[in-house]
This record gives C-alpha cells, structure tokens and sequence, in this order.
C-alpha cells in the first residue's frame, strides 16, 4: 500500500492523481482520510488495521521551579550489625533512601527516623550521625544542585515515597554498571525525576 498526504503527487496507473490513496495494483485503498492537523498530529488508525492510544503529558502542576540536581557518587549500605556511624558533614547534598528495615539518623541534634522507601534531604554542612541496626538496607547518595535549594537553610526535609523512587535509585546503579556515553547524562535525568518525586512527597 502507498499511503500519500494531500498534493504529495502519487500517481494512478492511469496517470491522473487519484482522489484516494492506491496500492501498487492501483486498487482504491477504503481506509478513511486523516484529516490535515498539523505535523504533530497523530497518526489515527488506519483501516482498522492499527489500534492508536494517546499518552498525553501530565499537568506537573505545583512543584514550584524546576531543579537541576547532578549525580555525584552513591554509596548501597546493607548493615549485617549495629553501627554508629559518627558525627559527620558533607560539602555536597546528601540524600538516605531506605531500601529494607528502619533507619535512624541524629542530625544537627534532631532524631530521624525513616521506614522503607523513606527519604531524607541532608543540606550541605548538616552535622549528623548514622545509627544502624540490623536488619536494614539503605542508600546515600551525593549530589550538587544547580538553581533553587531542595531545603531551606538549616533545615532538614523526609518524605515517604513510593516504589519509583527505590526503582530511580536502582536506575542509577545500573548506569553505573552499564558505564556507556550515555550514562552519566541518564543519571543526572535520573536525579531530576528523583527530585521532582521527592517534592511532590514532601
């Protein structure tokens, strides 16, 4: 079948520019016309033959300016026994994702404590301090930001996300291992949705 839009200039065996789209034996094609919308219309099914469903772009609305966050390192912690990690900070922002178990954090003189799939937003230069006890399972992962701060100065932010946000952070450790021209950058697109999501749930 050769299919034309309007004024393409296929031609019928008689020489004449047929009325509707004809196949290589000339025989009229019953599928019905598409009408002209544009170059960004979609293409309607086509005698029955393609079934077509529009996945539309979400509203996105209320999360307020967009953030450019840029992977830096991650680091997948699996405690087998209690720990205290000491006091410590970080130049960069950290982000704790909890993968299995419960994980408690001090940080600048505040206990937190989050569930799995919970999130914490630590600010650069926070003070805090890990306390692990087994059984859990969690990630911290560095990142530098470029425009408006996920958290406001000395603040902390927690959220408890859903299982998109553990399958952002597993994205990032398979990049890591796939290691190919592309990966950093599907890292950094990893993060932006790792923030927007974190925003929505906070």
């Amino acid at each position: 079948m050769s299919v034309r839009g309007p004024g393409s200039g296929v031609r019928g065996r008689a020489g004449t520019t047929p009325d509707v789209d004809q196949d290589d034996a000339g025989t009229p094609d019953p599928g019905p016309r598409t009408p002209d919308r544009g170059n960004d219309a979609p293409i309607l099914p086509w005698a029955g033959a393609v079934r077509w469903r529009q996945v539309p772009r979400a509203p996105g609305s209320g999360l307020g300016p967009e953030v450019r966050p840029a992977f830096a390192w991650m680091g997948a912690i699996d405690v087998a026994e209690a720990y205290d990690y000491p006091e410590h900070r970080h130049a960069a922002y950290e982000l704790i994702g909890v993968r299995r178990g419960a994980y408690d954090c001090l940080i600048d003189g505040r206990t937190v404590r989050l569930q799995e799939g919970g999130v914490l937003i630590v600010p650069p230069g926070s003070r805090h301090a890990d306390r692990l006890r087994p059984p859990v399972a969690y990630v911290g992962l560095s990142f530098t930001l470029d425009g408006p701060p996920l958290v406001a100065a000395g603040r902390t932010a927690a959220a408890q996300c859903d299982a998109r946000m553990l399958a952002i952070l597993d994205g990032l450790e398979v990049e890591a291992r796939t290691g190919d021209r592309c990966s950093g950058r599907l890292q950094d697109a990893l993060m932006k949705l790792n923030a927007a999501m974190f925003i929505g749930s906070s």
